[in-house]
């Protein structure tokens, strides 16, 4: 889903993420974050983050006292999906996106990758992500740099990362 914000350009994109994040009852990545003219958009995944943000729009104040306007539309994938579709197929990016928003604390910008390989969303989907191969890691790197800038914690504790160069 498409998720625009009209005047968007007038806000910081670390303060414009985080306030939406902080706000929203159900926990997502955004992916692509970007201006467009003079609107910020961004991408979710899954109608329940799409309806949580609807229900958001005029309800986060900035600093003068504007309501910040979220519109939400049905739209495609976004191109990173087609990037990354040479290191997994479309719908473990999407499973494996899902599962690191469940893991992703936006109060603390952590995001917690312990033991991902046993995380049993992803293990009974059949998805594997294995960190100690440089693809998978290469993937897991995208989806932060493109998704989640702003993050200041990572753990990859027991994921069998003996090397890492």
């Amino acid at each position: 889903r498409s998720s625009d914000l009209p005047r968007g350009r007038k806000y910081e994109k670390t303060w414009l993420l985080k306030a939406i994040q902080n706000a929203c009852t159900v926990p997502f990545i955004p992916q692509e974050f970007h201006y467009n003219h003079l609107q910020a958009q961004f991408f979710v995944e899954g109608s329940n983050v799409a309806t949580a943000l609807r229900r958001l729009s005029r309800r986060i104040v900035d600093k003068d006292d504007g309501k910040v306007v979220i519109v939400v539309d049905p739209s495609g994938p976004p191109a990173i999906v087609e990037k990354e579709s040479k290191l997994l197929n479309g719908e473990e990016i999407v499973k494996l996106k899902l599962c690191m928003s469940k893991r992703y604390d936006g109060a603390l910008q952590a995001l917690d990758l312990r033991s991902l390989h046993t995380d049993q969303d992803l293990v009974t989907q059949g998805v594997k992500v294995l960190l100690y191969k440089k693809s998978y890691v290469q993937a897991i790197l995208r989806i932060i740099e493109e998704n989640i800038p702003e993050l200041l914690s990572l753990n990859l504790s027991d994921n069998s990362l003996f090397n890492l160069k």
